[in-house]
């Protein structure tokens, strides 16, 4: 591991009273990544993230941002760090831009300018003088993400910053994250338990579940570069004949994801020998596809029984 790490965890682990929480967190962020903290609601990924900012004090362990211990040295480890833990809190009452700046007052001042550049980052512009009591679900959560960005913040936090939001606004947070690390660099850590949402754009990840991290890597790392799957589409009323065969003749695990679709684990197989035996048995093929196991796939595959904990 190296100083130049924008997040290093070391050992750290968080004990409430005989429960633990965390247990043994080993982690390293690189700057400039997108790096997804992911597991399923109850996994240990807020209690960690609190470690992190020193809002809570490990059991157990150390934490750095940017080489900065943040219980020793919280005010430099933090200055650069920006965060949305659990949903912030706004005044209602209140525009999203005047919010914005009683919050920059608090913390020695923002320049007006640099709230209208976050406010245009996160596609506030246009609400930004309405009361936050108006705002969306999804509005409010990009409020929160553009107060983490107030003060230029070398590291964004963002901790299930897609909660509660339907699948237009989850699209929207993760395109506002891949924009704000190609305009300006910034490196986030990202929790989330949607993982198709997470594949899409992290560079790493680590996956948590039952308080200890099971593994951490690139995407090739945790799913593995070769094809595991194999989708297979016949006509449909040759669905159930193409399923008994494949059971049969090769062993597979294969079953139905739609009507004459299957879907089956490649192993050894020789697809054109698979492909031959179907249509010599007259099943008729219109694709055969190799696919890469998905990052949930590989979760599951990780977690067993701790894919449901909690």
């Amino acid at each position: 591991m190296t100083d130049e790490a924008a997040i290093r965890a070391e050992g750290l682990s968080k004990h409430f009273g005989d429960f633990v929480a965390v247990a043994d967190v080993n982690l390293e962020v690189g700057a400039g990544e997108i790096f997804g903290f992911l597991g399923p609601n109850g996994a240990g990924k807020t209690t960690t993230i609190r470690m992190l900012l020193g809002l809570i004090s490990p059991s157990a362990g150390r934490a750095l941002l940017f080489g900065k211990d943040i219980r020793r040295e919280f005010k430099r480890a933090i200055r650069n760090v920006g965060a949305f833990v659990e949903g912030p809190a706004f005044y209602s009452f209140l525009s999203g831009r005047r919010n914005l700046r009683l919050f920059g007052t608090l913390s020695g001042g923002v320049s007006e300018a640099r709230i209208d550049e976050v406010l245009d980052w996160t596609g506030l512009t246009a609400p930004a003088d309405s009361r936050v009591a108006g705002y969306s679900q999804g509005m409010r959560q990009r409020l929160g993400i553009a107060l983490a960005l107030l003060e230029a913040p070398r590291l964004l936090i963002l901790d299930e910053p897609t909660n509660g939001l339907d699948p237009q606004g989850t699209r929207e947070i993760r395109e506002l994250m891949g924009r704000i690390r190609s305009e300006s660099g910034t490196t986030i850590l990202v929790s989330s338990h949607l993982l198709g949402e997470m594949e899409r754009i992290c560079d790493r990840v680590a996956i948590i579940a039952g308080g200890t991290i099971l593994q951490q890597g690139t995407l090739d790392d945790v799913i593995g570069r070769e094809s595991q799957r194999v989708e297979l589409d016949v006509t449909p009323e040759h669905g159930e004949r193409a399923i008994q065969h494949l059971r049969e003749r090769f062993q597979t695990d294969a079953h139905s994801t739609r009507r004459g679709a299957l879907e089956f684990s490649r192993g050894s197989l020789d697809l054109a020998v698979l492909n031959r035996s179907l249509v010599e048995a007259g099943i008729d093929v219109s694709g055969l596809t190799p696919r890469r196991r998905s990052l949930e796939q590989a979760f599951v595959a990780l977690t067993g029984e701790h894919s449901s904990i909690r």
